[in-house]
C-alpha cells in the first residue's frame, strides 16, 4: 500500500475481471478483510453483508430527512 493508501490489483486479476483504467470498484470491510467488488455485483454484496445495508440506510437517513418524501416512503417499505 502506498503512503496515500493506494493498492495495486494484479494484472491477472484485472484482466480476468475485465477491469480497465478508472474502473469503479466497491470496497467493503468485513471484520479484518477488505473486499473489492464490481458495482454490478452490488445486490449480492448487500444481501451478504447486512452491516453494509444498515450503513447505507443510515446514510440515506441523513440525506433524506423529509419523511414525507414519497421516494423515502417507498424505500422504507421494501
Amino acid at each position: 500500500m502506498t503512503g496515500k493508501g493506494q493498492i495495486v490489483v494484479p494484472k491477472e486479476m484485472r484482466d480476468s475481471m475485465g477491469l480497465k483504467r478508472n474502473s469503479m470498484l466497491l470496497i467493503v470491510q468485513k471484520d479484518d478483510n477488505i473486499i473489492l467488488k464490481k458495482p454490478e455485483a452490488l445486490e449480492n454484496v448487500i444481501e451478504n453483508f447486512p452491516e453494509l445495508r444498515a450503513a447505507t440506510e443510515r446514510a440515506f437517513g441523513k440525506v433524506w430527512k423529509d419523511e414525507d418524501d414519497k421516494l423515502w416512503e417507498s424505500y422504507l417499505k421494501d
